[in-house]
């Protein structure tokens, strides 16, 4: 198995989901070895600085990421549809302080990213193996994983909203399996806290395109849902991310438990630290 990059680069623009203003990012070629790097374009522009764990300085609302002493929000998404479709080696360049919001999917990425082909380059890939099960608990929610041969996952959501109530997703993962069953999979969120929401300075950019809305009826934009189990699926896609934040292939079985963003690096945070030491 080859490492794989990008055969061209691919730009796409929108405005952020949580900051509301525009952005861009450009997605371009990288050689073996580099893994997922990233650019904020400004005026004293710095080398690209290599994603891992230690790279995330919030989670609260997304995955924000430090380069260069800048903020870079919300990468989660764009994480997602590379580590889901198996791009190894890229560079993420970014005009403004968050990704493009896009549909609040992979979808976007995943579709610009077929255009521009996926493409082998000579070097082999090491995958990242476990030895022995681990796991993280943070108020009740978890997330373990168990020696694998593969990529295998079982995320279980658990709501009080009757529209979603407990759902389960379980799957190996291929990126036929990403781009067929996880990558339409939205951002959701509760239509009688969006008020409050974007009194903390959150979610200016959300809107009824970009993420589904549950409100006391329901959900309130159905024409946007891909999936009748839309949010195990994205929370699955949101575990991705945060393991394209290891910078390679991990294989092992991951069990989530009422996962979210804290968690999720959390858990790939103690990974990080167990292959840096040589303990996995």
């Amino acid at each position: 198995m080859k490492q794989t990059t990008l055969g061209k680069p691919i730009t796409l623009v929108g405005q952020g989901l949580h900051t509301g203003t525009p952005s861009k990012i450009r997605l371009t070629p990288a050689p073996a070895g580099a893994g997922i790097t990233v650019q904020r374009m400004v005026a004293d522009l710095h080398e690209p600085e290599r994603l891992t764990p230690l790279k995330v300085k919030n989670t609260s609302s997304a995955i924000h990421v430090e380069v260069d002493g800048r903020l870079v929000k919300s990468v989660e998404h764009v994480l997602a549809a590379l580590y889901g479709m198996g791009v190894d080696n890229v560079n993420l360049q970014v005009w403004g302080e968050e990704i493009p919001a896009m549909d609040g999917s992979a979808w976007p990425f995943v579709k610009a990213m077929a255009k521009a082909k996926i493409v082998p380059l000579k070097t082999s890939v090491e995958p990242m193996r476990l030895t022995q099960t681990m796991g993280v608990e943070l108020d009740h929610r978890y997330v373990m994983a168990f020696p694998a041969r593969r990529l295998e996952t079982c995320v279980v959501v658990d709501y009080e909203h009757p529209a979603i109530g407990r759902q389960l997703f379980h799957g190996n993962i291929s990126p036929e399996v990403f781009a067929g069953q996880l990558a339409k999979a939205k951002t959701f969120g509760w239509a009688s806290r969006i008020k409050e929401q974007r009194a903390q300075g959150l979610i200016k950019g959300g809107t009824a395109s970009n993420a589904l809305i549950f409100g006391e009826g329901g959900l309130e934009n159905p024409r946007m849902r891909t999936y009748p189990d839309e949010p195990v699926r994205h929370k699955t896609l949101d575990l991705l991310a945060a393991l394209a934040l290891l910078g390679g292939r991990f294989m092992a079985h991951v069990v989530a438990i009422r996962p979210g963003h804290a968690l999720d690096v959390m858990f790939v945070k103690k990974v990080y630290e167990m292959m840096q030491g040589g303990k996995a």
